[in-house]
């Protein structure tokens, strides 16, 4: 839990008269997930059923053993639902749509080309031998956001990087990713340190302080699609690869 107060400071007949007016604001790790491989693919219904609206499908890769996995999250608490180890290497995640997860199989590394779909039932991982119906329910918002993605030539990037360098010593470069999150500002950024590229995120409050700050990856060989995800309260990521966060900003 972090405390802050509003402070004002009236005059009344020459005296001074300090008023401490506190607000609260909750960060809580809610869930750290490691894996034994790298967390491959982060995925949400981007076309929601009620039932799959606040959900997140994971896919991790063990190169060590060759083991590919898939996991159902609750978005909500972070909890998993429930995880599933695919046949072989040549599976892997390929869409969530309207409550529907969505498997591809691919030949092998010298024959790339697809060999194959199957639809995973969101409640227990088990397959599904043809889609749910389709209902003409109402439309149900999409609850995860993806952030902005600022590069170099865009209008707000240099003041992006200026304010991070100002926080963290860090000098940005490439990109800047921007979410507001329940009074809070987002930014993931990459930086250079001994010639390695490195990635961070960072979050600040209305005051411009930080009330997070973490690395998220070293020595990358390149930029990474998308480095988080917001809810209305939730932030979530994956760092050091292998290890999927989920923090609470109530």
């Amino acid at each position: 839990m972090v405390f802050f107060a509003k402070i004002t400071i009236l005059t009344v007949r020459g005296h001074a008269i300090v008023e401490i007016e506190p607000y609260i604001y909750r960060m809580k790790i809610l869930k750290n997930h490691s894996f034994e491989g790298q967390v491959w693919k982060v995925i949400f219904d981007d076309e929601p059923t009620a039932d799959s609206s606040q959900k997140l499908c994971l896919e991790t890769r063990n190169t060590a053993d060759k083991t590919v996995k898939w996991l159902v999250l609750d978005g909500v608490s972070g909890e998993i639902i429930w995880q599933k180890e695919a046949a072989d290497w040549w599976e892997s995640l390929a869409s969530f749509q309207r409550g529907c997860i969505l498997i591809k199989q691919f030949s092998n590394a010298q024959e790339p080309a697809p060999r194959g779909l199957f639809l995973l039932n969101l409640a227990d991982g088990e397959l599904l031998h043809q889609p749910p119906v389709e209902t003409t329910d109402n439309i149900v918002p999409i609850y995860f956001q993806y952030p902005g993605t600022y590069i170099a030539t865009d209008l707000y990037y240099k003041a992006m990087a200026q304010f991070i360098n100002q926080v963290s010593n860090h000098a940005p470069v490439e990109a800047v990713e921007y979410a507001e999150l329940n009074g809070h500002v987002v930014l993931s950024y990459y930086y250079y340190a001994e010639n390695l590229l490195n990635q961070a995120i960072l979050v600040v409050d209305r005051n411009r302080q930080i009330v997070f700050s973490e690395p998220l990856a070293n020595n990358l060989s390149g930029l990474t699609a998308v480095s988080f995800l917001i809810s209305d309260k939730n932030l979530y990521f994956v760092k050091n690869k292998n290890e999927f966060v989920l923090i609470n900003f109530d």
